[in-house]
């Protein structure tokens, strides 16, 4: 018993628990998504760019943590990841269901999901590694979190309380471009040398 509680307490970790609270986030996110929804204004807006600000910092902090620390691992690559798809995933539903966000982006990630599982599950299975996200994937990430803000102030516009601009569009067409690049990346990092049958042991 004492090895392996040794095992998983080298996991209990600042960075990992910075992960685990943005994975807490989700609730709080989705109340405060269709509050703001149901009654559009600035008093109800503070809540979700507090939280959409501490899921960027903190989804920053906790890979910069770990490796000046040298704390990092699978679980907490896992722990990171899992934490960014699902608000991701939530604030996109709510952003198409409430705020008129572009139904066919959302598709596209849910794509983009099914395919950096599948690639994984493979990896993991005939490798024993599990993928990490890249630069393009924390990219992708963040300007969904910018999106989403852009996107939620729409009720604010047509209220005129906040002026109108190009940027929602502008962002979600740019959310779309990363959704690709970042694909290629897994592709060109992992399925590609794994169809190969290259060594993986240079991949980050």
């Amino acid at each position: 018993m004492q090895p392996e509680k040794a095992k998983w307490t080298r996991h209990v970790t600042v960075p990992n628990g910075l992960s685990v609270s943005r994975v807490l986030l989700g609730m709080p996110l989705w109340f405060a998504l269709s509050s703001f929804a149901a009654n559009p204004s600035l008093v109800n807006l503070w809540p979700l760019v507090l939280i959409l600000t501490y899921a960027i910092v903190s989804d920053f902090l906790d890979g910069y943590l770990a490796r000046k620390w040298g704390q990092t691992s699978s679980v907490g690559s896992y722990l990171d990841g899992m934490a960014d798809h699902l608000l991701l995933l939530i604030t996109l539903y709510q952003l198409w269901k409430e705020f008129e966000f572009p139904g066919w982006i959302i598709g596209l990630y849910l794509f983009r999901e099914i395919y950096t599982i599948w690639i994984g599950l493979w990896l993991y299975r005939v490798r024993g590694r599990i993928g990490k996200s890249d630069l393009w994937g924390k990219l992708t990430i963040n300007l969904a979190a910018l999106t989403v803000l852009l996107y939620i102030l729409e009720p604010l516009v047509s209220r005129g309380q906040v002026e109108r601009t190009m940027f929602p569009e502008v962002s979600s067409m740019l959310l779309a471009l990363l959704m690709l690049i970042s694909m290629l990346s897994y592709f060109r990092r992992y399925l590609y040398p794994l169809i190969r049958g290259m060594d993986l042991s240079e991949v980050d």
